[in-house]
């Protein structure tokens, strides 16, 4: 779980890195790899936001809110603008702690975990390697809680299939249809917390389908693929 963790936070990182030196952002934002604790869990939270990009918007982050108050009442303690690019929407200026969800804007990808979801504020996690968050004002963002996200990612791969199996029923002691490492498994359905999977091709004569835990005790246990 450990070395998972570790690799994607440091792919996020090389990403973001090479999207913001093509930005001419790089001197702007830098990554402090004295802050990295390859011990840091990233909370699950309870889905994800998207927010609206647009050429000459700007994305404004918030301190502690009062939730009786509109955003627009604050002063924000820190902001991403966006530019035209020459095919896609650019980030023009952003903070050096940014490590968001995923960021793909050629794809129009730019999303945030959320941990905490009012009437119109959002607690969303800003950097994904050390759990990092700020507040957002909700109606600025699209909000997916994660049961109707993953049924409309494109795969799973499971971490740990040793752990987690596929098995023939959303339970801990069902039988075990298969251990499939490294394999692409299309979601099909959410049940609490478990994962309904297409099971097709994966080994001879078994069910279409079958069943993993895609979290336990806050903690995800699978991966997603959000492009094929």
């Amino acid at each position: 779980m450990s070395l998972y963790y570790n690799l994607t936070i440091m792919k996020s990182i090389r990403s973001l890195s090479l999207l913001l030196a093509f930005s001419g952002m790089l001197n702007s934002i830098q990554v402090d790899a004295q802050r990295f604790d390859p011990n840091f869990v990233l909370p699950l939270g309870i889905g994800i936001a998207s927010p609206t990009i647009e050429p000459g918007r700007s994305l404004y982050f918030y301190a502690t809110p009062d939730f009786d108050v509109l955003p627009d009442r604050f002063k924000p303690i820190d902001s991403i603008t966006f530019k035209k690019g020459e095919h896609y929407t650019d980030i023009a200026t952003a903070p050096p702690w940014l490590v968001p969800e995923h960021l793909k804007l050629d794809y129009g990808i730019f999303t945030f975990r959320v941990l905490t979801y009012s009437q119109n504020w959002l607690e969303v996690i800003v950097n994904n390697t050390n759990g990092l968050t700020r507040w957002v004002d909700r109606h600025a963002f699209g909000y997916t809680e994660w049961g109707t996200y993953l049924t409309e990612i494109v795969a799973v791969e499971i971490i740990d299939v040793d752990k987690n199996p596929i098995r023939i029923s959303p339970q801990d002691n069902a039988s075990i249809l298969a251990q499939v490492p490294d394999a692409q498994l299309r979601p099909i359905a959410v049940k609490g917390d478990w994962l309904l999977v297409s099971t097709v091709g994966l080994a001879d004569r078994i069910v279409p389908t079958g069943w993993v835990r895609w979290k336990r005790d806050g903690v995800m246990l699978v991966m997603y693929s959000i492009l094929s």
